[in-house]
């Protein structure tokens, strides 16, 4: 088990290694993946490696902070609360995920690897804060290359080994020898190890005895079964026996099971249908008792998965033997696998060439889920398959509740076939009535803005409200603008401000775009999140389109590129009192954005957000007080404001809270 795992682009290994040598030295054990490729390779030892750590170093970086797989292990680490950040250059915090822009960071910027460099002595009390005082010994400079060259000869044995596509057993065991009991690998090699055994003997079981465990030829079915083993490689077989002896309360819980895999309640971030209290015991029950059907398997590891304390392990297990035994369910929940980084790294390639594979067999989900992925990717998949619409029209058309959304966004705004509005409403509707979160909060839309349907403030604030409850990020975003604006419901700064945090760490960027933290200029101008961005712009008599319409001026989104106008439209925002237009202008002289830099004007439009309540200004004045931004150092004030911001929830107060010298 490592103490310390490092995380960085692949590009700055040299000083990721000076890092892991200065580490090392000090006692420390650190795995680090500067001796690796680009990782794909080793994407399961690279999740257990940081699974088991301790510590994880996060190295950030301009590179860094546009590496899919630094933002992955991030967030691994963060969720694991293990996570400590450091910058090496000038990265803009505004290109970090969000979590990570305001909490501490060591500084290492042109760090030449000295031990009394401050950052450094910054980094290491903090890891010893952590961890402790490494149970180690104390290296020299050679000793310590010498123990991470043997690291680096270890793990180019593990991948010879794991990328030999004729493994057996004996070659891990051989590691074990080499190595030890106490290998890096060690837990993965076990389960290698196992799984490959019971391959083994299941061959030589199926050929050796499949003629000897028929008993007799009687009148009953034509054998009595003398073998249980027989029985679970026979799944058929198995099936049937199960149908006999299940009672009615077990082949309820099947059909739970069966139910719940099926549900158009589709959690927005994960793609995987919303738990209910029943379903993990419904697909415990079912995949023990019907052992013969495999697609009980593939249910119970996707069920394990929508779980908050998710076991990957035994996910992956579930998954690829009922893959490999020919489930389309169980190829299905590899590619989500892969899709989401659930216990591999995500491979947006895999998971379309496991989720075609479930579709070729007839798995409607599949079909829903490639149409979701071709629709947000513009049409483009990255393996050949047919356009976008062929897997929409087909899952839609067999009532998937995905599909019909899906089809639905695309005829709201043309997408590959003329757009009807009227149409898309009865396709979000299909599937809201499913409990479809994204297709309620989508209908929501339309009625707010009488668009195919008649405008109803009251049943849009229905619907978001629905889609919220089911923490879906975009009805989130929308029923925070209804109450920032007042649209069917009283206004309300405070609740529209939370809402904004919930819905923006969900991952909605327009959220982001709408609290002046937007991780860089969109992507593409035809997403549904930039569709939303578009439609709330053209809305002027709320400060939340104002601040919108500013985005897109700044960003030249589909309007020219106006850094004047975009300043107007967001002094104009908060002129009207609005707290959370107020903050957002504060953040803008604070960064010296659009206007002179002026922590004066930062200080005192923050100041006046917080005094009405809202957590982003109470944060905003608890970071000026505690690094004297604007104003003295205070942390008396400082604490006093983050206590306010941790109060409603805002987790950075909570994490800056902690650091102070009071509390």
């Amino acid at each position: 088990m490592p103490d310390i795992f490092v995380s960085h682009k692949v590009e700055e290994q040299a000083i990721a290694g000076k890092l892991a040598k200065r580490l090392t030295e000090a006692g420390y054990d650190v795995w680090w993946t500067g001796r690796l490729t680009a990782g794909e390779r080793f994407e399961d030892e690279i999740t257990s490696m940081l699974e088991q750590a301790k510590v994880a170093v996060i190295l950030w970086s301009r590179l860094a902070a546009q590496s899919d797989w630094v933002r992955a292990e991030a967030e691994t680490a963060r969720k694991r609360d293990i996570a400590l950040p450091a910058v090496i250059d000038d990265v803009a915090m505004e290109r970090l995920p969000m979590l990570f822009r305001h909490m501490h960071m060591a500084n290492l910027k042109a760090w030449d690897g000295s031990r009394n460099h401050p950052g450094f002595q910054e980094l290491f009390a903090a890891i010893k804060e952590r961890i402790g005082v490494a149970t180690g010994p104390v290296l020299t400079g050679e000793e310590a290359e010498a123990k991470l060259a043997a690291g680096a000869d270890e793990d180019e044995l593990w991948e010879q080994i794991t990328q030999n596509p004729d493994q057996n057993a004996e070659e891990y065991h051989n590691y074990f020898r080499r190595f030890g009991e106490t290998a890096r690998f060690a837990d993965l090699a076990r389960m290698r190890i196992k799984r490959l055994e019971e391959k083994a003997a299941r061959r030589r079981w199926n050929w050796g005895y499949l003629g000897s465990i028929i008993l007799g030829i009687g009148t009953l079915i034509g054998g009595v079964v003398a073998s249980a083993q027989w029985l679970q490689d026979n799944p058929i077989a198995l099936q049937w026996l199960s149908r006999w002896t299940a009672t009615d309360e077990q082949k309820a819980a099947a059909q739970g099971c069966t139910d719940w895999f099926s549900s158009g309640a589709i959690h927005a971030a994960t793609s995987t249908p919303m738990l209910r209290s029943d379903t993990i015991k419904s697909c415990e029950v079912a995949a023990s008792v019907f052992s013969g059907n495999n697609d009980y398997k593939a249910m119970l590891a996707l069920a394990y998965l929508a779980r908050s304390d998710v076991d990957d392990d035994k996910a992956e297990d579930l998954a690829t033997r009922a893959a490999e035994r020919g489930s389309m369910v169980g190829k299905f929940t590899l590619g989500l696998m892969y899709l989401n980084g659930f216990k591999f790294i995500a491979d947006p390639a895999k998971a379309v060439a496991n989720l075609k594979q479930a579709s070729d067999g007839g798995l409607v989900q599949a079909d829903a889920l490639l149409c979701d992925i071709a629709a947000n990717s513009n049409g483009q998949l990255p393996t050949p398959t047919p356009p976008a619409v062929g897997f929409c029209r087909s899952s839609s058309e067999k009532g998937n509740a995905v599909g019909q959304r899906v089809m639905g966004y695309m005829l709201e705004f043309g997408i590959n076939m003329p757009a009807d509005a009227v149409k898309a409403a009865e396709l979000y509707r299909l599937s809201a009535d499913q409990g479809n979160s994204t297709a309620q909060y989508r209908l929501g839309s339309l009625y707010e803005r009488g668009v195919g349907v008649d405008k109803d403030y009251a049943r849009a604030l229905e619907l978001y409200q629905s889609s919220a409850d089911q923490g879906d990020p975009g009805g989130q975003r929308h029923l925070a603008v209804l109450f920032e604006c007042g649209r069917g419901v009283a206004v309300d700064y405070l609740e529209a401000d939370r809402l904004y945090w919930r819905a923006a760490t969900g991952g909605d960027n327009v959220a982001l775009y709408l609290l002046g933290n937007p991780p860089g200029p969109p992507t593409s101008e035809s997403t549904p999140e930039i569709d939303d961005a578009i439609a709330l712009s053209e809305d002027q008599e709320c400060s939340a389109g104002l601040r919108m319409l500013a985005f897109r001026h700044t960003y030249a989104l589909a309007v020219p590129r106006d850094d004047a106008r975009a300043l107007a439209l967001y002094q104009q925002a908060a002129a009207d009192g609005n707290p959370i237009s107020r903050y957002v202008l504060a953040t803008l002289y604070n960064d010296g954005f659009l206007v002179p830099e002026d922590d004066a004007k930062a200080f005192e439009l923050a100041g006046l957000s917080a005094a009405q309540g809202i957590m982003h200004g109470q944060f905003e004045l608890g970071l000026s007080y505690e690094l004297g931004i604007g104003t003295e150092i205070d942390f008396m004030e400082a604490a006093q404001y983050y206590r306010l911001a941790a109060a409603q929830g805002y987790l950075p107060a909570r994490d800056r809270l902690r650091g102070l010298p009071v509390q």
